[in-house]
Parts: C-alpha cells; structure tokens; sequence
C-alpha cells in the first residue's frame, strides 16, 4: 500500500501543472501530518519538537499580527494562510515517521518503480528538448539567451525547472541503489533538459550537481562544507544569477519581485514586531483573497499584484515572512531551518552519497527562496514527503 501511495504522490506531481483536480491534496496531506504529530507528540524525536513548537510560536506571531492591524477579519483565508506556510514542516515530519527503517525493502522498491515511470518522461523531455533548440514546437513561452526556454508539456520553463527538484532526486537515488550505465544515462538526460529551460538557477544546479557528483562518486572523496568552499559556491552563484537579479531586483523599479521585497521591509519596519498578519501580505491567500494592505500600499495598479491580476502576488518567500510575521516570523523561520537541517545530517550521515543528494537538495530549495516562494508551493511538500525514501545506512543497501 505504501509504494501505491508513493506512486500516487509521483503521479500527481507530473499532473498538477496541468490540471486543477490535484490542487489540495498538499493541503490534505499536510492536515494529515498535523493529526498525526498531535497524537504521537510525545514520540517525536528533539529537533522535530523544536519544529513544531517554533510553528506554534509562528502561528502566535501571525495571529497577534492579525489582531492588531486588522488587515485580514474572514476566517477561512487566515486558516488556508496557517496551512500554507507550515505544511512543508509537518509533512516532512510525519514522512519521517512513515518511513520506519523497517521498511528499508519497500522504500528500495518503491525508489524503484517509480524511476521506471519517470524513465519514459525523461526520455520523451530529452528528445522534445533537442528539437526545441532547432525549431519553434510549441513548448516555450521566452526567449533566454537568444534561445527558447523550454516548458515541455507544461508551456512554461519555471514550472517545468521546479519539477526537476523531484526528477533528479528520484533519478539519482535510483542510481546509488542500482549503479548501472542506464541510469547514469538518464541523470544526464534529466540534468540536460533542466538545462534547456534556461533559467539560471537551474544551469547553476546543474553546475554544482555535477561538481559534487564527480568528486564523490568517481573520486570517492568526502565532500564537506568550508569557509573557502561556501565562498566559491555563493560566488558561483552570483556570477551565474546576476543578470536576473539585475532584472528582478535592480534595474527596474516596477518589478513585482522587486516590489513585494521592498514592501515586505516596510511592512516589517512599520508593523514591527509581530508583522502584519495572515494572509495580508505575498501568500497565496493574500492573493486569492485580496489583501486591504496591497492597497494600503497602492499596489493596484501594479502589473501581476492588482486586484484583476494577482499572478504574482505570491511569488516570494522571505518578503512574505517579513510582511506577515515581521523580524519574529523571520527569526522563526531560520531556527526551523536549523532544526530541520540537524534532522537531515542526522538522518542521513551514515551514508556520504545519499546524504550529499539530500544536503544538495535542501540548500538548492533554501537558496530558491530567496527569488520565489518554493516553501509555499505544493512541489515542495511533495519533496519533502520523498525525502525519507533515501533514509538508508550505507550497508543497508547491495549495489548492482
């Protein structure tokens, strides 16, 4: 049951983008989540307890906000607000706690089956890819770097990059339980296509992917985190990104980014310290349901941010911490961070490959927040609950 379960989840991630009918299973998931950490609380582990204690103390902070400022007065969106920012937390871990070390074989053959339903999807992206250099097909909707970002079956480059967060995790676990050429040859057909949609974090992935995957696999070398390493990454980072910080953050002043950034200072510094409260400021209830604060802060006739069109108005992550949560939200949010990272190298220590994919995975979605709202979106919690499939010990696993 749990691998259908899992194949389920898989499934509806490649389908959310196009269609609606999967729209709340995060939502329902994370409702689950939040059951189940209430009766077993007292078997959770210290740095889950932090966790969740730190999204209480959240959720105190919004609703105080809430109760000064009067921005947000309906239930229902303050409720949908709570929801959406802590469900990665809790889903994350509840699939912790679904994922006993127990059931080590099923995990094995569930990372399985679902890499042979990714394997054709790959394959298809990575041919459709190569043809959308050379001729117009249909699947790009930009022009980056004078060449067509690719969005497959999606339309859109940003939503197919984001998927690769899940791809890539699937395929390279895969690849460290069954180490042969075939698979190898699909990493590099999925590294490929997230390369195709020309967005520049993804080519910086892609990059640091391919770094961390040859020092440790072919070179059998223990990667760890230096001073002088860090620098070298975040400078990487820069070189490799500038030219879209310069566009969303610098040059024009009418960028939503730039704005929602700039008005989640102000909010923070005017409703200091509590914020101004759920679903008032960058989330997606804020947009849904139109926050009075958007027009306290004359955001109407802004483009992507007016009451008519709201497509951007929710994508950021730490402008919306600061808005409705103030410096507290802020400072909560980095402890959880913490805990949540002492939970990952407690996890997954024992094994230096799995534990280097995880480790990439979670610094590639904390370096996403700063330019989009990856802890917001339902992609993200989906990521989460596969993180613990990969929770092996090295001799837990016979390479083929």
């Amino acid at each position: 049951m749990k691998i259908l379960f899992y194949i389920f989840l898989f499934v509806v991630v490649i389908l959310i983008p196009a269609t609606s009918i999967f729209d709340y299973v995060d939502e329902l998931l994370a409702i689950i989540s939040i059951c189940f950490i209430i009766l077993n609380y007292f078997r959770l582990e210290k740095e889950e307890k932090n966790i969740v204690k730190l999204l209480i103390l959240l959720i105190i902070t919004g609703f105080v906000g809430t109760f000064n400022n009067k921005y947000q007065n309906n239930v229902f969106p303050i409720l949908l607000d709570i929801l959406g920012c802590i469900k990665c937390f809790v889903c994350f871990i509840f699939a912790r706690h679904f994922c006993m070390d127990r059931d080590i074989n099923i995990r094995v053959q569930t990372i399985k089956y679902i890499s042979i339903l990714l394997k054709p999807y790959v394959f298809f992206a990575f041919v459709f890819g190569i043809l959308n250099l050379m001729v117009d097909i249909g699947m790009s909707s930009e022009i980056r770097m004078g060449l067509r970002g690719y969005g497959f079956i999606y339309g859109m480059s940003g939503t197919f990059s984001n998927l690769h967060y899940i791809f890539i995790f699937f395929l390279t676990a895969n690849y460290f339980i069954f180490r042969t050429k075939t698979n190898l040859i699909f990493i590099l057909m999925g590294l490929s296509t997230w390369c195709f949609t020309l967005k520049s974090r993804a080519i910086l992935y892609v990059i640091l992917y391919c770094l961390i995957f040859y020092f440790l696999v072919h070179k059998n070398k223990v990667f760890k985190l230096t001073i002088f390493r860090i620098v070298a990454v975040v400078s990487l980072a820069l070189c490799v990104t500038f030219q879209q910080i310069e566009v969303y953050f610098i040059e024009n002043d009418r960028m939503p980014r730039k704005i929602l950034l700039l008005g989640g200072v102000e909010t923070m510094v005017h409703n200091f310290p509590f914020g101004a409260g759920f679903a008032t400021f960058g989330t997606d209830a804020a947009a849904r349901y139109y926050s009075e604060l958007y027009r306290d802060l004359g955001y109407e006739n802004a483009f992507g941010l007016n009451p008519d069109d709201t497509s951007l108005a929710h994508d950021n992550y730490w402008p919306a911490i600061m808005g409705e949560f103030g410096i507290i939200g802020v400072v909560i949010i980095l402890l959880i961070l913490y805990n949540l990272y002492l939970l990952i190298s407690k996890d997954y220590r024992d094994y230096k490959l799995i534990y280097s994919l995880v480790i990439f995975i979670f610094f590639s979605q904390l370096f996403s927040s700063i330019p989009t709202s990856i802890f917001f979106v339902s992609l993200t919690v989906y990521l989460f609950f596969f993180l613990p499939l990969v929770r092996f010990k090295r001799d837990h696993i016979l390479m083929r």
